[in-house]
């Protein structure tokens, strides 16, 4: 029988994505033994991270200092340095990753760690290395969970351009993991169409929720000052991202925009390019803002009146679930996920992806509407309380794990 407080979990998933450091983090705080197994040919860390044992696939540098990174010694003999470069430089292609499973290594890895679960974190391609490591070893693979976050199954499932080869695949992998959960209700529903046939968990945050008494703290370090600044996300292509949108509607109506910074987070080099140019064309105050610690990015939106974001696909966005928490009036494209949080008009304003006219309408009215943005903070903050308070989601995920997967695979044996 496993001793709860000494459960070992093996997080196959990205030790550069926030999701998977807050996460991994979230399992740590609890009192599990936690390692990251990175299953594609690049390395990256969150600042999230503190003293997580990592697999990587090549000598790399950490990001912050105090981590411990586990080499793949195997690795560095079985891959070429030119097809690792090559794979670095193509890393937003997802497809060019698949051609290149980690799946014996993960192996090697299970045998030395001998975790009693799996979570994978994407299912591309965190997902399909664990379901074909499963797929080689059957009932010796552990406890298999998949957590999916907002473009798993609703964009490679069912985009025209990518589900012709993607299907199959995610088919799979909902076909052989033991658990499921999501981070929205649209992909809980959407899995069993897909084929899952094990026992789903429900909906969970990605990002795992906020310490609500830190970001108070946050708050009244401004309190009482104007909120002066519009924050877009600054995501263009990427598959999904459609900054370039936020742009021409902040462009159709630079002149309600004149005592306000326009700030773009982490732009792509496109977007940094654009805006540049509208700023010395159009005279908008635009100001790039590279990655922060994330206390500051957390102080940026209790800063902001607004922050946009306009993406084709995604789940329960950490972008919207930050603007939401910290007081800054949401702005979104319209789909299906988002709606689970924001009612149109109530606690903020929802748009067609594509229609720049309907957005700077959006942006016009959250600048002018004092009381709709008064009465959509409270809203959000009531949200926040109920939804993304990290302390309850760290209670409901040791139970899942302690409760649901640990108690009954010992019922079982």
């Amino acid at each position: 029988m496993t001793n709860k407080s000494q459960i070992k979990i093996l997080v196959v998933g990205d030790p550069g994505s926030i999701h998977a450091a807050k996460f991994t983090s979230l399992l740590e705080e609890i009192g599990y033994e936690v390692r990251i197994f990175q299953s594609e040919f690049y390395y990256d860390q969150d600042e999230h991270l503190k003293n997580t044992l990592i697999y990587v696939a090549f000598p790399a540098q950490p990001a912050i200092n105090h981590n411990k990174i586990i080499e793949d010694k195997i690795l560095q003999y079985h891959v070429h340095w030119n097809m690792v470069l090559n794979l670095i430089k193509g890393q937003n292609n997802i497809l060019d990753f698949s051609k290149y499973p980690r799946v014996n290594h993960l192996k090697r890895v299970m045998k030395e760690f001998q975790p009693e679960i799996i979570f994978s974190l994407k299912m591309q391609n965190d997902g399909y290395t664990v379901a074909e490591a499963k797929e080689k070893l059957g009932k010796k693979l552990p406890t298999w969970v998949h957590f999916a976050w907002g473009t798993d199954l609703e964009f490679f499932g069912k985009n025209p351009q990518y589900a012709p080869k993607h299907l199959d695949l995610i088919r799979k992998a909902l076909g052989s993991c033991d658990y499921f959960m999501a981070d929205s209700l649209r992909d809980v529903n959407q899995a069993q169409k897909f084929g899952f046939k094990g026992i789903n968990l429900g909906m969970c945050l990605a990002s795992v929720g906020f310490d609500l008494e830190e970001l108070n703290k946050i708050k009244r370090k401004s309190k009482g000052q104007p909120r002066k600044i519009i924050l877009i996300k600054g995501r263009q292509g990427g598959l999904v991202g459609k900054a370039f949108n936020i742009l021409r509607a902040l462009e159709l109506i630079r002149d309600d925009l004149r005592d306000f910074q326009i700030k773009i987070i982490m732009p792509t080099p496109e977007v940094k390019m654009v805006s540049e140019y509208l700023n010395l064309s159009k005279g908008l105050k635009f100001e790039i803002v590279q990655r922060l610690p994330y206390k500051k990015l957390l102080s940026l939106f209790n800063q902001s009146r607004i922050a946009i974001s306009a993406s084709e696909v995604d789940g329960s966005p950490l972008f919207l679930m930050e603007a939401m928490a910290m007081g800054a009036f949401p702005i979104h494209s319209d789909m299906e996920s988002v709606r689970e949080w924001v009612k149109n008009g109530e606690n903020g304003l929802l748009f067609p992806v594509d229609n720049v006219e309907k957005l700077s309408n959006c942006i016009r009215k959250a600048l002018s509407d004092d009381q709709l943005v008064t009465k959509a903070k409270a809203i959000n903050w009531q949200i926040a309380r109920k939804r993304m308070d990290r302390k309850k989601l760290r209670s409901k995920i040791k139970d899942l794990i302690e409760t649901r997967i640990i108690e009954k695979n010992n019922e079982e044996r």
